[in-house]
């Protein structure tokens, strides 16, 4: 009989309808929030890194480099945009496409981050 203990519980994060989520390299979790559309990094510990809040355009997916760069899917401006990480928050990459992002400038619903 192989009898394995319980899960010990480490910490809770609240996350609102995650759509999306991602653990990197480096241990960290990502997770996207679909209703408030939020992408926030966690540390190991359960605490918020850096969040990016109201991002627009319907966010429904993304992925996470070894650089911890965020390449995010917007299904209702029909864009991708790559994000860097700041001390806070996340930024977009404007070497990247256009301005930081690939896809239709305007979008059907003329979204932006």
């Amino acid at each position: 009989m192989c009898v394995q203990a319980p899960p010990v519980q480490l910490s809770v994060i609240n996350v609102p309808d995650p759509a999306d989520i991602k653990c990197a390299l480096t241990n960290h979790l990502y997770v996207l929030s679909g209703s408030t559309a939020t992408l926030t990094e966690f540390n190991n510990k359960g605490q918020a890194l850096r969040a990016l809040k109201n991002i627009g355009g319907k966010p429904t997916g993304f992925d996470v480099d070894e650089a911890g760069n965020v390449y995010l899917g917007l299904s209702q401006s029909n864009q991708v945009w790559k994000l860097n990480p700041t001390t806070n928050s996340f930024s977009p990459d404007t070497s990247f496409g256009n301005g930081g992002f690939i896809g239709n400038k305007d979008g059907s619903s003329g979204s932006k981050i």
